[in-house]
């Protein structure tokens, strides 16, 4: 409702950045220490023209009360759970919602839905890895943002059954903008499926700004040792010098 540019028709807040819907796909704002940056997820090959559409309303309402020409502030914008893309590939749903400092995301497969179908981009990235726990990890504006390694499964008799699942990159597109698409197990067909990665923004050890490490280390008697930078006035330290490490406001 003006809150965000006009191409936008939700908008989600983090500590760590924000989230954009538009009708095109997701926006990721990921705010860095000196600089921040925009990872648009894209899908490709959609079935038809998608729609951003918010889902379970909230009985909370949100205030922008910015500046000092009330005239400019936008009050009772209403809230939902989630956003969902309907049918965003063939017998396909998409839907986002967050949990704590996550964001997950389902992908909801009809009876019969091709899998192979889902494949999208992570456009704006200044590099996508697989690590070895087989998490995308996702490098911008000096921070990097972990799309957890995906769990699918189905519902068969009021039990969850987990089935195989995996990120697949496709390199043959161009190094800094690869095609993400999913690897999956044995599951059945005739029943609805369910593919749910996870962001992740920030780790354990955090205050409620941005919290960043650089370098992490071990001692043979078990303690953790790790240096990086916090722009958190919360953050948890032992001593004054800790406490004035950060990020500059300006």
């Amino acid at each position: 409702q003006g809150q965000a540019p006009a191409t936008y028709r939700f908008v989600a807040h983090n500590t760590a950045g924000e989230l954009r819907f538009s009708d095109t796909g997701p926006d990721f704002l990921i705010y860095g220490c000196t600089d921040r940056a925009i990872i648009r997820l894209r899908p490709i090959a959609v079935v038809a023209a998608t729609r951003a559409e918010g889902k379970l309303p909230l009985q909370a309402k949100t205030n922008y009360l910015i500046g000092r020409d009330a005239s400019r502030w936008i009050r009772n914008v209403s809230t939902f759970r989630e956003v969902g893309y309907s049918g965003i590939y063939p017998g396909v749903d998409l839907f986002f919602y967050g949990r704590k400092d996550h964001l997950e995301h389902d992908f909801i497969l009809s009876p019969h839905a091709d899998p192979s179908s889902i494949r999208f981009t992570l456009s704006g990235a200044e590099r996508l890895e697989l690590n070895r726990s087989g998490d995308l990890v996702v490098s911008a504006a000096g921070e990097k943002v972990i799309l957890q390694k995906p769990t699918a499964y189905q519902e068969i008799g009021g039990k969850k059954i987990e089935i195989e699942s995996a990120f697949r990159l496709d390199r043959s597109q161009p190094a800094s903008n690869p095609v993400v698409s999913f690897q999956l197990g044995h599951y059945d067909s005739e029943r609805q499926l369910i593919i749910d990665p996870v962001f992740s923004f920030s780790t354990y050890l955090t205050g409620t700004g941005m919290d960043r490490v650089t370098a992490v280390t071990t001692y043979a008697n078990g303690d953790i040792y790790l240096t990086g930078s916090t722009s958190s006035s919360d953050f948890p330290t032992q001593t004054s010098e800790q406490s004035q490490w950060g990020c500059d406001p300006s």
